[in-house]
């Protein structure tokens, strides 16, 4: 039984938390506004490994990268954020890496970062498809936020290429996620081509 500090789930694989594997993640340098529960959205996007063929990334690998991200996010000389951008992050291995967890705010996706629980996929996917362990972890992860009350039953799923003007998740990725139960066309670029009607 794999736990956080919010929630468990029996996975093949664990979530690594703050709290438990300090490896993964430093403490945050200070609180965020919390996220609206139960999040209406999940958004999938990318982090790039430099077209690193994603089968090769290793889980010593995944805790490294999201160290140097949250690193990243958070230096002043950067995007100065108060700590790395997205909820959970999903490696290759299908090890998920707590963020900023289910209670606070990502900020990723303008005019979403309140409304929705960011899953970020380590990885390119222009030309490679994710692993199955990784999509599978991905979507346990979900039906734990829908579970715990995290996430709305009836959330709607996005890519970030259609919530803003990113082309993350890459192709590959976004036509895996597209066949996942509660994807939504509903919005795509014209929302975001006007400011004032940003949601």
């Amino acid at each position: 039984m794999a736990k956080n500090k919010n929630c468990e789930i029996s996975m093949d694989k664990q979530i690594h938390s703050k709290d438990q594997d300090a490896e993964s993640l430093n403490e945050h340098r200070e609180s965020t506004s919390k996220a609206a529960e139960p999040s209406p959205f999940a958004g999938v996007l990318e982090v790039l490994t430099r077209n690193k063929p994603i089968l090769d990334v290793l889980s010593s690998q995944c805790v490294a990268m999201t160290s140097r991200i949250q690193g990243f996010h958070m230096a002043p000389d950067s995007k100065n954020f108060s700590d790395i951008a997205y909820n959970f992050l999903v490696g290759a291995d299908g090890n998920i890496y707590e963020g900023r967890g289910w209670d606070k705010r990502g900020a990723h996706t303008r005019g979403f970062n309140k409304s929705s629980i960011c899953i970020a996929f380590i990885g390119t996917f222009n030309d490679e498809v994710a692993s199955e362990p990784q999509l599978k972890a991905a979507r346990r992860l979900i039906a734990m936020g829908v579970e715990q009350g995290m996430i709305d039953p009836r959330y709607r799923l996005y890519g970030q290429r259609q919530l803003a003007p990113f082309s993350s998740p890459g192709e590959k990725l976004y036509q895996q996620i597209k066949v996942w139960p509660n994807w939504s066309s509903e919005l795509g670029p014209w929302h975001w081509e006007d400011e004032n009607k940003m949601i």
